[in-house]
């Protein structure tokens, strides 16, 4: 086995550049040699050849055309069964980037008129709902400071108070938004689930509720803080009015949040739709280069089937070539040598016309 395996990659191994000068003038040398041979023995009349009268050198050249064309079959055998495969790979990876992509569009039929049905809705997206809420919490941050700063409690204390009360007030914001959007949606369906309907009502106007007993209860703080603060200082300030106008400021602030997320929860449902078709459309280009790729290896596996078929028809009928060339050089050296041998004889056998006159005179 191991002999076998090493004569294998002895043989499949690529030869050296040498071999392809010196194999052929080896070829030539032991054809001219057995030329000369068969001349020779043709000069005495000693056939070389078998019982069926094809000479020995001619049966040598045949088998060795025979090897040659069997090597080539089974170099060109294994080139096709390699072409075939990645043939075979390449339609099934094909088959199932089709299979991807008719899903895809399916998927994305079905996405097509839901988005048609949302109609074009306009509003802020996720990242412009956020920076507008950051705006309306900073808005809102120094009339939360001027409260939280007069009571008795150390500069982190305040400012956790002041940052809790404008949170508290964007995130109230937030949900009655959000509230409002799922009761727009639940009254069209408030035959069949009143329940939903009701908590939803109930929702809407707790948060309000909530909302506007913050907002008045920190402008009446801020109004107390500001008439304290004149009656301590001597200082006459309409306390009354710049607390009402910083109420209004916050009031405004909170309805400006509600506003904006009424906007974002509107245009959320036709982004997501959105979102998810620009997905959907961004793999099925995925799917279809790999389709139009495994199409592209396919072709050229087939192409390359044609090639090896009628490369190995060429290189059959060139090894054919091969043979009868080397057999009509050996004919023709055989035909030489013999021609020169015969003569050689025939000038040794036949005396000279100067030995057959003086043999005359002499007798």
């Amino acid at each position: 086995m191991k002999r076998g395996s090493a004569q294998q990659r002895s043989s499949s191994a690529p030869k050296p550049w040498r071999d392809f000068i010196t194999h052929p003038l080896m070829v030539a040398g032991c054809d001219w040699r057995q030329g000369t041979q068969n001349g020779k023995a043709a000069t005495v009349s000693h056939d070389m050849a078998g019982p069926d009268g094809v000479p020995h050198t001619e049966r040598l050249i045949d088998a060795q055309a025979q090897r040659a064309t069997a090597d080539r079959r089974r170099e060109f055998r294994r080139s096709r069964e390699a072409a075939h495969q990645r043939h075979q790979a390449a339609g099934l990876e094909r088959e199932h980037a089709v299979r991807e992509v008719a899903d895809l569009d399916g998927r994305d039929a079905e996405l097509a008129p839901k988005e048609e049905a949302l109609g074009e809705r306009r509003g802020p997206g996720a990242l412009a709902y956020g920076l507008a809420l950051v705006m309306l919490f900073a808005v809102t941050l120094p009339l939360d400071f001027s409260v939280a700063s007069w009571l008795p409690l150390p500069p982190l204390g305040q400012w956790l108070l002041t940052v809790g009360i404008g949170a508290a007030t964007l995130i109230c914001a937030h949900l009655v938004a959000e509230k409002l959007e799922e009761l727009e949606d639940s009254h069209a369906e408030r035959e069949r689930g009143r329940f939903r309907y009701r908590k939803d009502q109930l929702g809407v106007v707790a948060g309000l509720n909530v909302a506007a007993f913050v907002l008045v209860v920190v402008a009446i703080w801020r109004g107390q803080i500001f008439a304290a603060e004149a009656k301590a200082t001597g200082m006459s300030i309409a306390s009354g009015v710049v607390s009402l106008a910083l109420g209004a400021l916050a009031a405004l602030a909170f309805v400006a949040a509600v506003l904006a997320g009424m906007r974002f929860r509107r245009v959320a449902p036709l982004c997501a739709v959105r979102k998810q078709r620009a997905r959907l459309k961004a793999e099925r280009a995925k799917w279809q280069t790999v389709a139009d790729r495994a199409t592209g290896a396919q072709r050229e596996a087939e192409v390359e089937l044609v090639c090896l078929g009628e490369q190995e028809q060429l290189a059959i009928e060139a090894i054919g070539y091969w043979g009868e060339e080397r057999k009509a050089r050996l004919r023709q050296r055989t035909a030489w040598v013999c021609f020169k041998e015969r003569r050689r004889l025939a000038a040794r056998s036949s005396p000279s016309p100067q030995t057959g006159g003086s043999s005359g005179v002499d007798r």
